[in-house]
């Protein structure tokens, strides 16, 4: 009895240090998007007329089920900031250089090449599984409706980010 007793306790003690591994991994990771939430709306500020926004906060899925398609496709650029030059870019590099804050990535709008049209338009005809990534992004309209020096330029450049990141990708 003693050890059915022992077993119990150490099953239990198990599924609650699981339990509270999960919880401490979900309060880094909320801690972690606080942060990041926190280095965007500095910078916001600090630069409003030339930072636009990561692309995880410009850029929706059209439908759910190309979420993590279209996460996998971005990898690591879709915590990269959209930003009107590469002037502004340099600028919040130094920003963040002088305040100790970590390394970001920026996306110059001006230095974005027009993506080259290739046939992959050709691969996605006709299937009901295939289709460009480009098309299975839309804007983020509230996220734009809070940028105000951004409201008639937003659109456009969400655009041409996507295209440019996701320029050739079927998913």
């Amino acid at each position: 009895r003693f050890s059915e007793f022992k077993q119990t306790l150490v099953e239990e003690q198990q599924s609650l240090r699981l339990q509270l591994d999960v919880a401490k991994a979900r309060r880094d990771r909320l801690e972690q998007l606080e942060v990041r939430q926190k280095v965007a709306d500095e910078l916001r500020g600090r630069f409003p007329e030339g930072v636009l926004g990561r692309i995880s906060e410009l850029l929706l899925p059209t439908q759910k089920r190309f979420d993590m398609a279209l996460q996998m496709s971005l990898g690591g650029m879709a915590e990269a900031f959209v930003v009107s030059d590469a002037a502004v870019a340099r600028q919040c590099v130094h920003y963040l250089k002088e305040r100790r804050i970590s390394s970001e990535t920026f996306l110059p709008l001006d230095r974005m090449q027009d993506p080259k049209d290739g046939g992959f338009h050709l691969l996605t005809q006709g299937s009901q599984v295939r289709r460009l990534a480009t098309l299975c992004v839309q804007h983020n309209e509230k996220f734009l409706q809070r940028q105000e020096g951004w409201r008639e330029t937003g659109p456009n450049a969400i655009d041409r980010t996507a295209s440019h990141l996701l320029n050739g990708t079927i998913i």
